[in-house]
């Protein structure tokens, strides 16, 4: 099974996850890119006027794969808006998809990322993963987690996060091995 994992990362801790899921799924990586650099009003004018930036053209052939995961962030409960964007240009092209999130982990936004998905693309995700910050780091890293944008990973910090994305891979592998049977 061809398998994208198409990334958004305002702080590179999203770039990080998705950098670690492509070595460990062995997918190809994209990036998607706004014309101009994003600041911190610019996340909360989206979050509250509802709207989806422009990104920069997809140079991806879509079609080309048997399912995306989407990896991004999370503004206040809603998918990041540049990936938003995206999923809404890859409507239509892709049999499934996923998303993936490194983030702060607020109390029920599972659900409501599960329903805006399936409205942007028209059809429900395959799965919808959340990696909190606040379930996984060390209780010395914790305090400045709560801080949300400003807070950054590193790649050694995926260590902490390692249980829950060797489910993912367990579960993406066996969803490979089954659809080749």
């Amino acid at each position: 099974m061809k398998t994208l994992i198409a990334y958004y990362s305002f702080t590179g801790n999203n770039a990080i996850l998705a950098a670690s899921l492509k070595e460990r799924l062995g997918a190809d990586l994209y990036e998607i890119t706004e014309p101009r650099p994003r600041k911190g009003t610019t996340i909360l004018l989206d979050i509250l006027l509802g709207r989806r930036p422009r990104i920069n053209p997809p140079t991806v052939n879509a079609t080309r794969y048997d399912r995306v995961i989407l990896v991004g962030p999370v503004w206040n409960a809603k998918i990041a808006s540049p990936v938003a964007s995206f999923l809404a240009w890859l409507k239509g092209k892709i049999p499934s998809y996923g998303y993936v999130t490194l983030c702060g982990g607020r109390d029920g936004q599972q659900e409501k990322m599960v329903r805006e998905l399936g409205r942007i693309a028209g059809k429900p995700p395959l799965f919808v993963r959340q990696l909190a910050l606040r379930d996984w780091l060390p209780e010395d890293r914790k305090a400045n987690a709560k801080k949300g944008t400003s807070f950054k990973i590193s790649a050694a910090d995926l260590v902490s996060f390692r249980p829950a994305i060797d489910e993912l891979v367990g579960e993406l592998s066996q969803k490979t091995e089954k659809s080749m049977l």
